[in-house]
């Protein structure tokens, strides 16, 4: 329905596949937090706060920072190096063999997420399109977040058939921050982006948070 812009809007509206896609996070979250990794939840906790700034209880972003810890634990933590297998591949491996085909589709398109950060470009009815600042596509996302047009944040997409939706992961950032943002990206054009850029705005985003009395110019310096 969207995508005819020369493939370059991505995605319809879809309620029920949204429903679908948080199901499968559900799971992927409760299997992580099974008593066999917590010790490698620990450590990734400790990695993740250092790199990206350590988050309290009271802090008013502390379940998205946490759900943005947990999907880089299930989809990105490798703690024996990279090439090795993440939380999210040890799932696969072992639910593989009682999957249907048709499910299977919808956790291999886990796998192909767009993490990236998007700017938020309009919202209609809780339909959201956004464009990904790096990637340069657009996304018509179904979500029921409280975004508006010009908002700046870090998430993932996942696209499944001609529907899009976001995973857990939301970082906010202040929309005058758009500039130097999006000069940064301009380096990773036709690359992936660095996970060490995302724990980067993810410490300027907490710090902005906390203390609102410094300039965002002096907390976004890239």
């Amino acid at each position: 329905m969207f995508d005819f812009i020369f493939k370059k809007t991505i995605g319809k509206p879809s309620p029920e596949g949204c429903a679908v896609i948080r199901g499968l996070l559900d799971r992927l979250i409760e299997y992580a937090s099974e008593p066999r990794f917590a010790e490698s939840l620990n450590t990734a906790r400790e990695i993740f706060y250092a790199k990206a700034g350590k988050t309290n209880e009271d802090d008013p972003d502390f379940i998205q920072r946490m759900n943005t810890f947990l999907e880089w634990f299930i989809f990105d933590y490798r703690p024996e190096g990279a090439g090795t297998r993440s939380v999210y591949d040890q799932f696969l491996d072992e639910k593989r063999k009682e999957t249907s085909s048709a499910d299977m589709i919808n956790w291999i398109a886990l796998s192909r997420q767009v993490h990236s950060v998007f700017l938020v470009k309009s919202r209609v009815r809780g339909v959201i399109t956004v464009r990904d600042l790096s990637g340069r596509r657009n996304y018509v996302v179904t979500s029921d977040d409280h975004l508006e047009a010009g908002d700046i944040l870090e998430s993932r997409v996942i696209v499944v058939g001609k529907g899009c939706f976001f995973t857990y992961t939301h970082v906010l950032h202040p929309k005058t921050a758009l500039r130097p943002i999006r000069a940064e990206l301009k380096k990773y054009r036709n690359k992936p982006l660095a996970e060490g850029l995302f724990f980067k705005l993810q410490g300027m985003q907490l710090k902005w948070r906390r203390f609102r009395q410094i300039s965002i110019e002096d907390i976004y310096r890239m």
